[in-house]
C-alpha cells in the first residue's frame, strides 16, 4: 500500500477532491512467518467465506459510510484490493447494502 501511495501521489495533488484510503490487513503469523492477511487459510485452504468475510466487509462498509458522510457520492467511491484484499473488496462493494456504489479495481483476484 506504502508503494502504491507513493505512486499515486502526483494523481492525488493534481486533483483536488481525491481521496484514497489503503487498509492494511493485520499481520498473522503462518507457519512461523509474519504476513500480511485478512484471513488466514482453513483446512489448508484459501477460502473466504461467509463467516471470514462478514468483518471485514463490515469494516469497509464503515469507511465507505464515513466517505458518504465526508459528502463524497456513493457512485463517486470504488473498493479496490491485491489478492486477499480484492476479494475482500468484491465482497464489500457487491454486498454494500446503503446505495450503489462506482465499482471496484480487483487485481489478482479470486472468488473466495
Amino acid at each position: 500500500a506504502r508503494f502504491i501511495s507513493e505512486m499515486l501521489k502526483p494523481v492525488v495533488s493534481m486533483t483536488p477532491g481525491l481521496r484514497l484510503l489503503f487498509p492494511q490487513a493485520p499481520v498473522e503469523q503462518l507457519s512461523g512467518q509474519s504476513l500480511a492477511s485478512w484471513f488466514m487459510p482453513t483446512n489448508g485452504q484459501w477460502i473466504i467465506d461467509d463467516t471470514v468475510a462478514k468483518p471485514i466487509v463490515a469494516y469497509i462498509h464503515a469507511m465507505v459510510r464515513r466517505e458518504i458522510s465526508r459528502g463524497v457520492q456513493p457512485d463517486q467511491i470504488l473498493i479496490g484490493g491485491f489478492a486477499q484484499g480484492a476479494a475482500c473488496a468484491a465482497r464489500a462493494a457487491l454486498s454494500f447494502p446503503d446505495a450503489p456504489l462506482g465499482g471496484s479495481v480487483l487485481l489478482s483476484h479470486f472468488f473466495g
